[in-house]
């Protein structure tokens, strides 16, 4: 027992750092980014949260096999059902709640700029066609998204209207203009805002 005990926290000391610097890596190929800019942005911090959530859940299941096989079957297979389900869901639409990691010089973080605003918890909400940027409780109507002949776009409201080539997946999105694209803003696990002292990586 006591083996298996330092040869898991050897794994989550040493092993899933390395898994986290390495999809980092590829990441930062794919979306032309610097690998030591995600990783100051705290993105390290982001990937290593959820392997670690995913090791522990394995760990879990893994002990829940041993001690109580049927059970674990049956939870297994509505595990792999409800993913299945989700991906496919998540993939046909990009509804959801995004959040944004090591964002460089919010609004949230100028009390004379928006007070209202400041030291709240930034996301967007995309829901029913509509697209709010939020900070806490407060949302700002952003635009509106719909899916196009090409694809599916986000067109922006605010001022004078233009629009964004919206590329997502189940992990998140990224908006997509002629002049370039915006930072990629993941999918959030959490769907409530979060205290602003909770770092980028638990959301």
């Amino acid at each position: 027992m006591r083996k298996h005990l330092v040869y898991y926290a050897l794994i989550a000391l040493f092993g899933l750092p390395l898994v986290a610097v390495a999809l980092l890596a590829v990441f930062a190929g794919a979306s032309g980014s610097a690998l030591i800019d995600l990783v100051r942005m705290g993105w390290i911090g982001f990937v290593l949260a959820r392997l670690l959530l995913l090791f522990l859940i394995v760990l879990a299941v893994r002990r829940l096999w041993r001690t109580f096989p049927r059970l674990a079957a049956s939870i297994t297979a509505l595990t792999i059902l409800a993913s299945g389900a989700f991906t496919v869901v998540k993939s046909s639409s990009p509804s959801g709640i995004y959040g944004f990691v090591g964002e460089i010089e919010p609004m949230n973080d100028a009390p004379d700029l928006a007070p209202d605003l400041y030291h709240k918890d930034h996301f967007w909400r995309l829901s029913a066609g509509k697209v709010d940027d939020c900070f806490g409780l407060i949302c700002q109507h952003y635009g509106r998204y719909e899916k196009r002949g090409d694809g599916w776009v986000v067109i922006h409201e605010l001022k004078e209207p233009y629009v964004w080539k919206l590329n997502f997946s189940i992990l998140g999105f990224r908006l997509i203009s002629d002049n370039g694209a915006t930072a990629f803003y993941p999918r959030r696990i959490i769907a409530f805002p979060r205290p602003y002292w909770m770092p980028d990586w638990l959301q």
